[in-house]
């Protein structure tokens, strides 16, 4: 098996004589999809490490997996760069010390 990682990336090239399973090391989370010579296919934790599988077909493929963008991770993001946006907004403006007011009798 020859294979290359990047940070979210996998890419390998793999041979089985018979129809298998793939254990890749990283754990399953939520974003992760695979895809054999260019088809998508089921991905899922391997019981009871947590890793992620993935079923091969007999033959010489090539599995890729990508770690994606999920809906929640997607608005966080969002989330996060309105957040900045507006903190540095904030900083930017002038800011004028407020005087105190004292009561003259």
């Amino acid at each position: 098996m020859k294979s290359a990682r990047r940070t979210g990336r996998i890419d390998a090239d793999v041979e089985a004589d018979a129809p298998s399973q793939l254990v890749l090391q990283d754990l399953y989370f939520p974003g992760w999809t695979a895809r054999i010579d260019g088809e998508h296919v089921p991905i899922a934790a391997d019981e009871p490490t947590g890793r992620m599988r993935i079923a091969i077909p007999a033959g010489a493929s090539r599995v890729e997996a990508r770690l994606e963008l999920t809906p929640i991770r997607r608005a966080t993001a969002v989330a996060s760069g309105l957040a900045a946006a507006v903190l540095l907004v904030a900083a930017l403006l002038p800011h004028s010390p407020r005087r105190a007011v004292r009561d003259q009798d």
